[in-house]
Order: C-alpha cells, then structure tokens, then sequence
C-alpha cells in the first residue's frame, strides 16, 4: 500500500507535467484503491477504510513539503 499512496501522491504532485486531469486521476486511485484491496485479500487481509483516499493521499504531499 505504501507504494500505491506513494505513486497516487507522485501523479498528484506532477499532473500538469504528465499531463493528467483531475478526473483521471481520481479514476485512476479508485483503480489503485480496487487493485490493493484485492491484493490485501489475496493475504487474508483488510485494507483499512480511506486508506488511500484522495485527502489522505493528497495529504502526503502537504507533510512531504513542510519537512
């Protein structure tokens, strides 16, 4: 899941430059949030609820630029 977020807040971060529009990329972490939670199943594991919501990964960001 780590590297989901990390790869969601990267896109995030460069939309302009990929280019990828906001609707896309809210496509796109749905897609990455389905894909993990299959994964986790896969280990007879739960990904926690909002794991990878769109604040919680646009959030990354924030506390990655106050450092």
């Amino acid at each position: 899941m780590q590297c989901d977020a990390s790869a969601l807040a990267w896109l995030w971060a460069n939309r302009c430059r990929v280019p990828l529009d906001e609707a896309t990329w809210e496509r796109v972490r749905r897609q990455v949030e389905a894909l993990s939670r299959a994964r986790f199943a896969t280990e007879g594991m739960t990904l926690a609820d909002g794991a990878l919501t769109a604040e919680r990964v646009q959030g990354l960001l924030a506390r990655i630029t106050r450092s």
